[in-house]
């Protein structure tokens, strides 16, 4: 086991594989990869480099995580299963992801056998592991620069995706990881289900979007809002691009009590952060200029009068969410099987007992409280202990 793998399990480059499986959905039981992997990813199943691997890819396998360090320890028929079975869908300077195509690809018993022998004939020093033909996700490659600040990536699901390069919210993490929040990813793929309807306050350029939209397929319906002009044009470009803009559309609105007009603060580089509030301080911090527009507002339930009932809500309005929240109650309240997904920061309130009324409001709409934790897990969680800490990812449902 290489030693960045001891005990302490915050190796970066190890956090970002097991972010990587994460976020596509990954459970550890299907999991294989090198020793000391099961510290940064739940019960994931080791195996050693030097072992067989092909015949650990079974039924119950659906990923398998290489060591670029080992390559060459791993015996030729199990480099052949990675070529003939598997994409390679993530890569870092440690780690390779390999997500193993349907079970008809394996039957090419023909194809194995002969990479097999190249392999053994090349001595597998030589050798490439890269992604084959299939019908699992595609393969991922490098980001091409357009023009006017636009590049376009892919994620790790094989969605393509045009990002502004000025971000430093987002962008990064699309460019080179081709996923953003792990956890919420993971929650969001998990929960959300076929010919569902869902609102999104705050689409930014419309990464989420483009997972619901995906999600919910043809017989569903996804409504975005983005106040941010240029996020709303990327966000509806991500839409067509992949596919889903018969079922899917970006408002360039800010939800908020009523409609109307306001005032919309945006960061030059921090554009995840841009807000209805003052982020003058949070501006000096980053080093960051601002630019004030004017945008129009609406209210959920003004917007959606003629809509019986939503089936999930995605909520990320950087403080504005009690505005959100007081303009959608009747929507909220003919909705019984809705499930949330809220940001909850005690910062964006005035005092503890703002932040506690705040809450008080879901609870009198009969929401349980729940939090996204690091690694993904949903537990059960009180008001009082989600104002006594920081930021927090809530996921609201009724019993």
């Amino acid at each position: 086991m290489p030693e960045s793998t001891a005990a302490t399990a915050t190796d970066p480059y190890w956090l970002a594989a097991a972010g990587a499986l994460r976020a596509a959905g990954a459970t550890g039981a299907a999991v294989l990869a090198p020793e000391g992997f099961a510290a940064y990813l739940a019960g994931a199943r080791e195996y050693r480099p030097a072992g067989a691997l092909a015949p650990l890819a079974d039924g119950k396998a659906a990923w398998i995580v290489v060591h670029k360090d080992h390559l060459a320890e791993i015996d030729a028929p199990g480099l052949a299963a990675l070529l003939v079975d598997a994409r390679l869908v993530f890569a870092n300077p440690v780690f390779g992801v390999f997500a193993l195509a349907p079970a008809a690809r394996r039957a090419e018993s023909d194809v194995a056998s002969f990479i097999e022998r190249l392999l053994r004939r090349s001595g597998k020093a030589t050798a490439v592991v890269a992604p084959s033909p299939g019908e699992f996700f595609a393969p991922r490659v490098g980001p091409v620069y357009l023009d006017d600040h636009t590049a376009l990536t892919r994620d790790v699901f094989g969605h393509k995706l045009f990002v502004d390069t000025r971000d430093m919210s987002l962008t990064p993490h699309l460019l080179l990881d081709g996923y953003w929040e792990a956890e919420i990813t993971a929650v969001l793929r998990e929960r959300v289900r076929r010919g569902m309807v869902v609102v999104e306050v705050g689409t930014n350029c419309g990464y989420y979007s483009v997972l619901i939209a995906d999600g919910i397929g043809a017989e569903g319906r996804y409504t975005g809002f983005e106040p941010n002009p240029r996020m709303c044009g990327l966000a509806r470009r991500n839409l067509e691009i992949n596919g889903f803009r018969h079922r899917a559309e970006v408002l360039n609105q800010a939800v908020t009590e009523r409609t109307g007009h306001a005032r919309f603060q945006m960061l030059a580089e921090h554009m995840g952060s841009s807000s209805l509030r003052d982020i003058g301080e949070e501006a000096a911090f980053w080093h960051d200029r601002v630019e004030t527009i004017e945008v129009e507002t609406v209210s959920l339930d003004e917007a959606f009068t003629a809509l019986p009932a939503i089936d999930f809500l995605k909520m990320d309005a950087e403080g504005a969410e009690p505005q959100v929240l007081a303009g959608a109650r009747k929507l909220l309240e003919r909705s019984p099987g809705l499930t949330m997904i809220v940001e909850f920061d005690p910062k964006n309130f005035p005092d503890r007992d703002g932040a506690l009324a705040y809450l008080a409001q879901y609870r009198s709409l009969g929401f349980a409280f729940a939090r996204v934790r690091a690694g993904g897990e949903v537990a059960a969680v009180d008001e009082e202990t989600l104002v006594a800490e920081s930021y927090s990812e809530l996921i609201l449902a009724r019993g």
